[in-house]
């Protein structure tokens, strides 16, 4: 006969049940966490004859950070079975919920069954099922479950935006697989699509073998296209993913990556091979067969002994229009670089390797340099007297060319600042430099053939003094600041030669950017030899809460003249063009940068460039305005105007549109178009667009691609990629 213990609302600590008659289940008990287990309910009931315990009544079992909770729990000591009935909550640390209308489970927890099975995980994903099983402490199974991550809306029974429906789902935990049988995607509670099988590893598996998503699409060109990735767990630090590309007007393209991480460093290289359509030279000839095509990458980063490091870059393609044809990359120089760096303190050492590859029509690859090596070491000291710091920059460069010019360089350049304050708040900085450069050529430095030999040197003192004096005013909403500024600069005639040739410093033009430079070159190559003046004003205005406005204007004297600028340079005259700049932010939905060169004598427009943010976020334009002035000094620079706009809308909280045209006005074409939506939902988010280009660079045709790439969370993506259309 059952012995009642009382109606209790109190706790009773697991020995009681402990202190029952021996049985199979002692030793074993209720392993129900760590730590002691307490027992809550309003009655506690002991079957003596049938080794029964029963707990009725708001039944609590709490243990550590777990807890159990049901209206009805009965532990037969003899079955060595635990029963759980009516409203049975189960919760676990980490804030994972199970709720269940019946829950049978053998005292060791292995086996048991699960009625009307929902829980609620982690991440507040949902699953239901009308049973579950336990077997051999391994292995779930779950009859007619549904799964979705997607919140439900507390005010409708509508269904999910999204869930899965499997008429069985099996859990092994020894191989961490999850396997679905007879499984259909649910849309908003439409089934859209249906699997008999789905497999996939469990949460706790971070990286393994298989299979991922595979992409499909079409162009004008290569036809259709299905690409089927496979990766390679082959150990927890390093992989390889291979994805052969299908196409059904073209040969079939085999793309490879491996990635690999070291207690140094890490490193991928990735690349692709097809035996396809040869490359044409020019856009009118027609390809006569098949030949080997392909493309290399790759990226390395390494540790060295504290403070140096090495790495590397690597791009190469078998011709011009492989990765612009097959949609690997636009780019029109491809880089390799080798390099050794160090940085301690303000200083800084490094050897470069350079490559290069031109896939411009013009480019000719013989007369492309190799850089090796490319070693520089700039050197600062601490402060000295009166505040002043010394400095030591060196390097040595040699480039060399498989048809053309060889050059080799040893440059040095010491220097001294000093600054100091003057006597009204102004603020002086003083410069004294001086740098020898040695070439040793192999051809001609004018016209860059590989006939002759020749050295050259040459010494180049420099003298900067700058200066400026900034005005503040307070008291007032903004802070206005106005700040003339001045730099005077002499290098002696004559340092610059023609017998050195111009490698790196062949672009030159006066900005806002160079403007109170030294030299305006980019490169060591050509010196800007003379005294000069530069002078300009700096202004803005400052707001507590952010607003600005700033700017600068100013314009270069020359004393004498520079025979070697460039006419388009802005620099030839005694008089400089006039450059400036305006920066306008006067709150978070407003941002606009104007820059700008004006002809000195016609304050004509030269460069002309405005950039514009308007709007909030939901609704925000943004424009660039470029315009520029032909360059009679060079081919590569033309006159061009164009204009490049886009707009995004947020036409809801989760929906948001964006379109954008590239268009040059000189000739009034679109250069491309392009519209795209962007849909975000706390389980899925939807991409989409169609981008339209008006380019055709030989064999790579200009197309209209469409694309739409769905990502559903904890599942992975499906879609569409590189579905495009010629013209």
């Amino acid at each position: 006969m059952p012995k009642p213990l009382g109606r209790l609302r109190a706790t009773l600590a697991l020995w009681l049940l402990l202190m029952l008659p021996p049985g199979p289940a002692e030793a074993q008990g209720l392993e129900f966490g760590q730590g002691p287990v307490l027992v809550f309910a309003d009655r506690l009931e002991y079957d003596v004859e049938r080794q029964v315990v029963t707990a009725t009544g708001n039944v609590e079992i709490i243990r550590g950070t777990r807890s159990l909770r049901a209206d009805l729990l009965r532990y037969d000591q003899k079955a060595d079975r635990i029963e759980a009935v009516g409203n049975v909550v189960l919760r676990e640390p980490t804030g994972q919920a199970i709720f269940a209308d019946r829950v049978t489970l053998s005292g060791d927890l292995k086996n048991g069954v699960i009625e009307q099975l929902r829980a609620r995980m982690v991440g507040n994903e949902r699953i239901a099922a009308a049973r579950g099983r336990r077997i051999d402490g391994t292995r779930s199974e779950l009859d007619r479950a549904v799964y979705s991550p997607c919140p439900l809306c507390p005010d409708s029974d509508r269904p999910p935006l999204w869930q899965i429906s499997a008429e069985r789902v099996l859990h092994d935990e020894t191989t961490r697989d999850i396997t679905y049988r007879n499984a259909f995607l649910e849309i908003a509670g439409v089934p859209v699509f249906y699997t008999p099988y789905f497999s996939h590893p469990d949460p706790t598996v971070d990286r393994r073998s298989g299979f991922l998503a595979p992409s499909f699409g079409n162009d004008s060109e290569l036809g259709l296209m299905l690409q089927t990735p496979y990766y390679f767990a082959l150990a927890p630090n390093y992989d390889v993913t291979l994805a052969p590309i299908v196409f059904s007007n073209e040969g079939p393209v085999l793309t490879a990556e491996y990635r690999h991480l070291l207690p140094s460093g890490r490193f991928d290289l990735a690349g692709s091979a097809t035996y396809g359509t040869e490359a044409v030279e020019n856009l009118n000839d027609v390809p006569e067969g098949d030949e080997f095509r392909g493309h290399i990458e790759g990226q390395g980063r390494f540790r060295l002994d504290d403070p140096w490091r090495w790495g590397y870059d690597l791009a190469a393609a078998t011709d011009d229009t492989y990765l612009e044809r097959y949609d690997f990359s636009d780019e029109d120089v491809l880089t390799s670089r080798l390099f050794t760096e160090r940085i301690w303190g303000r200083n800084y050492a490094a050897i470069n390797g350079y490559g290069f590859q031109g896939l411009r029509p013009t480019d000719s690859q013989g007369e492309i340099p190799f850089a090796l090596p490319w070693a520089q070491v700039d050197l600062t000291s601490a402060p000295l007297f009166w505040g002043s710091r010394a400095t030591l920059d060196s390097s040595i460069l040699a480039l060399t060319r498989t048809d053309g010019l060889d050059t080799r360089r040893l440059s040095a350049s010491g220097g001294w600042d000093l600054p100091w304050w003057g006597a009204v708040g102004d603020l002086y900085r003083l410069r004294l430099g001086l740098r020898g450069d040695f070439y040793q050529l192999d051809g001609n430095p004018q016209t860059f053939e590989d006939n002759g030999t020749a050295s050259q040197a040459r010494l180049v003192p420099e003298a900067v003094l700058d200066w400026r004096w900034p005005w503040i005013a307070d008291g007032y909403p903004l802070t206005p600041v106005i700040e003339p500024v001045a730099s005077l600069t002499f290098i002696p005639e004559g340092s610059d030669k023609e017998d050195i040739p111009n490698e790196d410093s062949q672009d030159l033009e006066l900005d806002d950017t160079n403007l109170f430079e030294a030299s305006r070159f980019p490169g060591l190559d050509r010196v800007e030899e003379g005294a000069r003046l530069n002078y300009g004003l700096r202004f803005g205005a400052f707001g507590d809460r952010g607003e600005l406005i700033s700017g600068l204007f100013g314009q270069s004297f020359r004393f004498g003249d520079d025979s070697n600028l460039p006419a388009s340079s802005g620099l030839d005259g005694t008089l400089s063009d006039y450059v400036g700049r305006l920066d306008f932010n006067p709150s978070r939905w407003l941002s606009v940068r104007y820059r700008f060169r004006l002809d000195q004598d016609s304050l004509g427009l030269l460069r002309n460039e405005i950039g514009a943010l308007v709007g909030p976020p939901r609704a925000r334009f943004d424009v660039v305005y470029l315009s520029l002035e032909d360059d009679p000094a060079s081919d590569r620079f033309r006159e061009r105007e164009e204009v490049r706009a886009g707009i995004t809308v947020g036409v809801t909280q989760a929906l948001s549109v964006r379109a954008r045209i590239r268009r040059n006005l000189a000739v009034d074409e679109n250069i491309s178009q392009q519209f795209a939506f962007i849909y975000r939902h706390p389980c899925l988010q939807l991409i989409g667009g169609v981008e339209r280009r008006f380019t055709r660079n030989r064999d790579a045709d200009d197309v209209t691609t469409f694309t739409l790439r769905v990502t559903f969370q904890n599942l992975g993506e499906l879609g569409l990629d590189r579905v495009g259309f010629g013209s």
